[in-house]
């Protein structure tokens, strides 16, 4: 009976030391593309190799770091890389605009 209770609390402390994840927060933002939110976005913190999609009305919610790279991607923007900084971590909610990308073929 000791030994099933020494197993489960090692493993609660492994498990809230790995959420705990030092140096991490919450970072809150909304996608706009030609002055309206962009739904579908796939939005990847690149340092870490984490990814999420914003939602109907273009918002997301994902973990990050001083320094991360996030990379925002969809299908008719241009790809947006950011660096993030204090400033950009310390928001409460950050707003990127993506530009709209033309595919023009050449004619046949």
């Amino acid at each position: 009976m000791q030994r099933t209770s020494i197993l489960i609390l090692i493993s609660f402390l492994a498990f809230s030391l790995h959420a705990q994840d030092p140096g991490f927060s919450r970072l809150n933002g909304m996608v706009m593309g030609d002055g309206k939110p962009v739904p579908d976005v796939h939005v990847m913190n690149t340092s870490v190799n984490s990814a999420t999609i914003t939602d109907s009305s273009g918002r997301f919610t994902i973990r990050a770091r001083l320094g991360d790279t996030l990379l925002f991607s969809a299908v008719q923007y241009q790809r947006l890389s950011i660096i993030l900084n204090r400033e950009i971590l310390s928001s409460i909610l950050i707003r990127i605009t993506l530009e709209p990308f033309v595919n023009e073929l050449d004619e046949v």
